[in-house]
Parts: C-alpha cells; sequence; structure tokens
C-alpha cells in the first residue's frame, strides 16, 4: 500500500485473525483488501497499544527514507538509468516480484488499487535475462 495510506490506518481496517488489512484508496475511491502475512500480523499485535496501527511513524519514516538514499542511491551510473529510489519504489518491487512468482497483471492490479491495468503494467518491471530464459525453455519443449 502507499505510505500515506498505511499512515492514515485505523484498528477497524485491520483483520488479524484473518491477516488482511482493508485499505481505502483515496486516489481510486476503492477499498482494497491486502493479505498480510505472520511477520506483518505479529508487527501489528505488538503495536496495539498505539492509538493507530502506524501513527507517530514520523520516526522510523524518516530513518527508511534515509536507508533508502543510501543503500540506493549511490551509484551514479543507476540513478542516472532507473531514477532516485525512494519509498514509493517499493511497491514498483513488489509489483515485479508478484509477476515473477506467477501472480496475474490483474489480481496485482486489485491489490496495488488501481483504477485500471494500465497503470499497474507501469509498475511491473519484469527482468528481460528471466523473460528470454523463460522464452528458451518454452522453445527447448
Amino acid at each position: 500500500m502507499r505510505l500515506g495510506e498505511a499512515l492514515s490506518l485505523e484498528w477497524s481496517d485491520i483483520r488479524l485473525g484473518q491477516r488482511s488489512i482493508e485499505v481505502y484508496r483515496q486516489k481510486t475511491k476503492i477499498v482494497s483488501t491486502l493479505p498480510i502475512s505472520e511477520r506483518v500480523a505479529n508487527v501489528l499485535e505488538r503495536r496495539m497499544c498505539f492509538q493507530r496501527p502506524f501513527g507517530e511513524m514520523d520516526r522510523p519514516v524518516r530513518v527508511l527514507r534515509k536507508a533508502i538514499a543510501s543503500t540506493c542511491n549511490t551509484n551514479p551510473r543507476l540513478v542516472a538509468q532507473r531514477g532516485t529510489a525512494t519509498v514509493h519504489t517499493c511497491r514498483d518491487t513488489f509489483a515485479s516480484r508478484m509477476i515473477m512468482q506467477g501472480l496475474s497483471i490483474y489480481k496485482l492490479s486489485k491489490l496495488l488499487g488501481h483504477a485500471s491495468v494500465v497503470m499497474t503494467q507501469k509498475y511491473a518491471h519484469i527482468d528481460q535475462d528471466r523473460v528470454a530464459d523463460e522464452a528458451r525453455q518454452i522453445l527447448d519443449r
């Protein structure tokens, strides 16, 4: 989910028993149900003492932004080629990994909260070497 969506979550949006979160997408005016891992569920359980699930996250978000800048934006050639990495770049990574693991572009579009699959296609960057390997395997059958 987008950072702003996470920061505005209420406890009533979270279903720990079903390991899911309902997110209202401000941009598209739709509600998405997102699965959460056991690890995220455990983190949320530990945060139950806070008024909101991700309230008071200013410092951790600053630390995350600094970590991304110091690890991902140090190679000028890659920055020139791919652009500057940001917290939002994690959505690109998530989308690409889901596609590479076989999730359909339509289902991914629902997870990301896009109104259109066309927007999702912009996020899901597919590794060209992997595509070539898969095509080669099909040709060799």
